[in-house]
């Protein structure tokens, strides 16, 4: 059935259809059961409110949370078709998975398949994330997987040698990629380097990059930008590039968890849709990371490579150190500010930024034959110090409809600040990564792009009795005060001096 659309200005925790009494007749429906709506082409299922007056016969509500799930911008009286969902098989086979059997090629594609065109409801998608996390998804799973979420959204074609990087996350202030891709870029090779907003850190790479330039590319913006420049940064939600894999993401955000099997499918499945030949992949390792065992470590690489080597993408995984956060900063536009600070003057930049960024890159020209093995890292390393890489940097934010001259400086960091200080005189001996990505969430990254932590002092620095460690930014007090009530009983470093401990 055909109906005119009114939106419903509220966003609750789900989406929700508003029917007249007389249409949910027609239509056959009850409360509670789902309908799939089809808007321009995009669609999403909501769960089913009866009303008598509140919207007319012939019209249908949609609340706000829908119509941003369908990524459409509301006309008034907008023509909706609406449809009853019958219990599909996919539902069958989220519950075979769920009661620990394995799943087939075919079960999968009609899982993957009803996510992405919204046929299933979060409850079901949520059981079907909740099932891969405590049973586990085996290799032929993760293939089809894989497999299934790029065949069920759209292929970006890039001609050339397409070429990526990608880290599994976990270590706060890991924004290696804004001086990765310029690297890249100045090479015959192209980097269409696409990311999800933030899971469980405090800034994504498209977080980071959103603050200085636009990262919402359509599919035609993405091709034409990288056969210019050779590179981009742009968030995959515009891409259309496995739509299942962000509505999982959506829900596997608030509850901060990340199966690994669906980690690797929604990696690799990305990179099967943007063409990729060659990545790779970053899995720091360290305490308070996903990776603290290193035999975890390598046993992780070997399932990326089995299933890369299955999808015809060759990846070479780089073990890096993740035990503290990569620079200084952590959050969106403190990030972008290092970044950008690392390219401009990279005599005064962290180590940690640029050792991290040229081994990686330096790892991209050898697997592609580039350079000789050996010589990556130099090669790598020399691009920055020449001023080459901030050059590619600055085409790359101009392509993406940001301004190429900006400044650390012009970036909007919080407005609100407090320095955390020091209660004793020693050595910083332990910085938690967990505690500070959670400390940098509770000032409101990345909602709050302005929002972060600057370290003034990290592992093996001296520091003196109410010197600061570190500066806590946000652009509300009411944060910065609960994340200081927070750290009163949960501390984010450990402060030693040359005495331990004296006995008797």
């Amino acid at each position: 059935m055909k109906f005119k659309a009114v939106k419903i200005d509220v966003n609750s925790g789900d989406n929700f259809i508003l029917l007249n009494y007389s249409d949910a007749k027609k239509l056959d429906v009850q409360i509670g059961e789902r309908i799939q709506v089809i808007i321009k082409g995009k669609k999403a299922v909501g769960i089913i409110r009866i009303t008598t007056q509140m919207v007319k016969e012939g019209y249908i509500g949609i609340n706000s949370r829908l119509l941003n799930e369908l990524g459409v911008d509301f006309e008034n009286d907008i023509t909706v078709e609406a449809k009853k969902i019958e219990i599909n098989s996919s539902f069958d086979y989220i519950r075979k998975k769920f009661k620990g059997f394995d799943l087939n090629e075919n079960e999968i594609l009609q899982i993957i398949r009803d996510i992405s065109e919204g046929k299933t409801s979060d409850l079901e998608t949520l059981m079907f994330i909740f099932s891969s996390y405590y049973n586990g998804l085996n290799l032929e799973e993760t293939i089809n997987v894989s497999k299934a979420m790029a065949e069920t959204g759209n292929k970006i074609n890039i001609t050339g040698k397409v070429v990526d990087k990608h880290s599994i996350g976990g270590v706060p202030g890991n924004k290696v990629s804004l001086l990765i891709v310029p690297i890249i870029a100045n090479s015959e090779l192209y980097i269409p380097k696409t990311s999800s907003k933030a899971i469980t850190s405090p800034s994504g790479t498209a977080d980071t990059m959103s603050v200085i330039a636009n990262v919402e590319l359509e599919p035609s913006e993405l091709i034409s930008i990288v056969n210019k420049t050779h590179g981009c940064i742009a968030w995959t939600g515009k891409l259309g590039i496995s739509p299942a894999d962000d509505k999982i993401i959506q829900l596997e955000r608030p509850l901060r968890i990340d199966p690994e099997g669906l980690m690797i499918a929604s990696v690799l499945s990305k990179k099967i849709a943007m063409g990729i030949k060659y990545m790779v992949l970053d899995i720091p390792y360290g305490k308070g990371t996903k990776v603290e065992d290193y035999n975890y470590g390598i046993q992780l690489a070997q399932k990326f490579k089995d299933v890369g080597d299955a999808l015809n993408i060759r990846i070479t995984s780089a073990i890096t150190y993740g035990s503290q956060p990569v620079g200084h900063t952590v959050g969106p536009a403190l990030e972008a500010k290092e970044a950008l600070e690392g390219l401009m003057n990279p005599s005064k930049a962290a180590n940690s930024l640029l050792n991290k960024s040229a081994s990686i890159a330096g790892l991209l020209f050898e697997n592609t034959g580039l350079v000789e093995k050996g010589l990556g890292y130099d090669s790598a390393i020399t691009l920055i110090f020449s001023g080459k890489a901030y050059r590619k940097f600055k085409e790359i934010i101009e392509a993406q409809g940001g301004n190429p001259n900006v400044k650390p400086e012009d970036l909007p960091i919080g407005q609100y600040t407090y320095d955390v200080l020091a209660d004793k005189e020693g050595y910083v001996t332990f910085l938690d990564n967990s505690i500070i990505n959670y400390i940098a969430r509770m000032l409101g990254a990345p909602y709050d792009k302005g929002a972060g932590i600057y370290l003034f002092k990290k592992e093996n620095y001296k520091v003196a009795k109410d010197e600061p460690i570190m500066r806590l930014y946000s652009n509300s007090e009411s944060k910065i005060d609960a994340t200081l009530k927070y750290i009163s009983y949960n501390k984010p470093y450990m402060i030693s001096g040359m005495l331990l401990e004296s006995y008797p």
